[in-house]
């Protein structure tokens, strides 16, 4: 008995610390959804600019310029915006601007997931 109880303690330190541990955001992401994630555009002050979203590894998200749509290499100065999302659940997450051309450092978008399969956002 205490010989199988030194067993289990010794494999769950073992997982613990082989750095096999639950990434939370799996299957939540837009491209983990069967719609997925691609092209599409967002509007600036009345502008509407074709972007290609670009999300990982994990939870960063990219948005580059549409010339990135037909392209196998993406250039940096095709980069508008690189954002952190949350991903906690698989209807809506929030992305947090890092880096940007349109937004603010720090400022937060919130996207959710409408039926008809377009995104509804909001900014905080």
């Amino acid at each position: 008995m205490r010989r199988s109880k030194l067993l289990i303690v010794c494999f769950f330190l073992s997982v613990i610390y082989s750095g096999c541990y639950y990434k939370y955001y799996f299957g939540k992401r837009p491209c983990d959804q069967p719609e997925g994630a691609g092209a599409g555009y967002m509007e600036i002050n009345g502008e509407k600019i074709s972007v290609y979203v670009g999300i990982g590894p994990g939870k960063e998200m990219d948005l580059f310029s549409e010339q990135a749509i037909e392209s196998q290499d993406i250039y940096p100065e095709w980069q508008y915006e690189h954002w952190i999302g949350d991903f906690k659940k698989p209807d809506e997450f929030t992305a947090t601007v890092k880096e940007t051309t349109y937004f603010e450092v720090g400022q937060q978008i919130k996207f959710y997931r409408t039926k008809e399969g377009i995104p509804k956002t909001s900014e905080t």
